[in-house]
């Protein structure tokens, strides 16, 4: 039986006008924490309820109805888009299929800076020059990135119930800071009762580009709630000062 959505994408509407948006162009994107402690709120049904009430947005925002997907151990996972077609039982087919690790967000964001952002790799032959360098060198191999930004900007729903690893803090920041400077917003997500949430909300109050909410138990949350959280103020001062459409 197909999921009927129409509930939530009306509290998603509401959400909406509070803030007075009549309009948001964004590709939406979701990331799903597979570490671990999140075991129960997967076989319980909390991450596929989440997910539901994930597609309005990218419904309501993104032109291709549909919502890009990863998740993440210390590897990054893609699954593949979600489309209401393949909606119903998509957590259980496709993330919790991948064997549960520990807690890294580096890797998942390097690779969806590269699915967005960079269109192609160019490789180049250096010829070596000079005397010697002619007579000696070999030719090289000299590799150039091509960014692409100029897309629609990029909503990142990053869901997690936990800092991730102190050796994965450095490399996430990093990344993070390569983000800055590119149109996307991303929006973590904690849930569960674990307040261990520091690095995150240092990451959110440095850069204007990243926030973050707390969702303590996403069973007893209602939906007017959740996107009340996700439609923020700086959401719309990134769209309206940033992007405006």
């Amino acid at each position: 039986m197909a999921v009927d959505l129409t509930k939530k994408q009306e509290r998603l509407k509401i959400s909406l006008q509070k803030k007075k948006i009549e309009k948001i162009v964004m590709q939406v994107a979701t990331v799903f924490d597979r570490s671990g402690s999140m075991d129960t709120h997967y076989s319980n049904g909390t991450m596929q309820n989440y997910l539901e009430r994930m597609v309005p947005i990218g419904l309501k925002f993104d032109d291709n109805g549909q919502i890009d997907n990863w998740a993440f151990t210390a590897q990054s996972y893609e699954t593949g888009p979600v489309t209401l077609e393949n909606l119903e039982g998509f957590v259980k087919r496709e993330i919790m299929s991948i064997g549960a690790g520990s807690t890294c967000y580096a890797p998942v964001l390097r690779d969806i800076n590269d699915y967005y952002f960079q269109t192609s790799s160019v490789v180049e032959e250096v010829k070596p020059t000079g005397f010697f360098g002619k007579l000696f060198g070999k030719t090289e191999q000299k590799v150039n990135i091509i960014e692409k930004l100029d897309v629609d900007p990029v909503y990142l729903i990053f869901q997690t119930d936990g800092d991730n690893d102190y050796s994965d803090k450095g490399p996430t920041l990093e990344i993070i800071r390569q983000l800055s400077k590119k149109p996307i917003y991303i929006q973590f997500v904690g849930i569960g009762n674990d307040t261990d949430f520091h690095f995150i909300k240092k990451l959110a109050d440095g850069f204007d580009q990243v926030g973050f909410i707390h969702i303590p138990n996403l069973q007893k949350a209602t939906d007017e709630e959740i996107y009340d959280l996700l439609i923020s103020d700086e959401l719309k001062n990134f769209l309206t000062t940033k992007h405006p459409n």
